[in-house]
């Protein structure tokens, strides 16, 4: 489900607001398939439950005079049973996990949260030619995972903080529409 309200304070201004939930079951892969890169194996996991995100968003837009846009977007999300590719301890092997490798497995990571902002500025010069810059911070967290706690309190894997994009476009709808957009993404 999910619910969201828009309210226009003046012609040039947009507020709105949502909250949302929803849920991702296991992929065929991540409950049968073994992979192994190098001496990394991630065993599959049958046992895992369906990932249930509850989250909501609030946003400013405004239309400033002379081409320029702006949008301000702050959300917060938490989901519950993540599904992530855990270390698992020396001691405890599975058997898809030979020696010496690095074995993990697919578990489920009771409660993580994912909240960020994200600010992005337009700018039409012409009627044909704009200009486009935005930002994304996102503070990705697991805050509870009984089967690991020492997963707790900590950044979750391959997210990253801090997203910059700039881009470029031309448009001419009776010739060519052309777009050039760059991405530097941290750590």
């Amino acid at each position: 489900p999910r619910v969201a309200l828009l309210f226009h304070p003046s012609m040039a201004t947009t507020l709105r607001g949502s909250a949302y939930q929803g849920f991702r079951a296991p992929t065929i892969n991540e409950l049968f398939r073994r992979f192994q890169v190098r001496n990394d194996v991630t065993a599959a996991n049958d046992k895992l439950d369906p990932e249930r995100l509850t989250g909501g968003e609030v946003g400013l837009e405004h239309a400033f005079g002379r081409g320029v846009w702006a949008r301000l977007t702050g959300f917060w999300n938490e989901v519950e049973d993540s599904i992530a590719n855990v270390t698992l301890p020396q001691g405890q092997r599975l058997p898809d996990c030979p020696v010496p490798t690095t074995c993990r497995q697919r578990q489920n990571l009771d409660r993580t949260r994912i909240r960020g902002v994200e600010p992005e500025v337009r700018y039409r010069p012409t009627a044909n030619w704009e200009l486009l810059a935005s930002y994304l911070f996102v503070d990705a967290e697991v805050l509870e995972a009984a089967n690991r706690p020492s997963l707790e309190g900590k950044r979750i894997a391959q997210v990253p903080r801090h997203q910059l994009t700039l881009g470029v476009r031309y448009a001419d709808p009776a010739l060519i529409n052309v777009s050039v957009q760059g991405r530097h993404v941290s750590d």
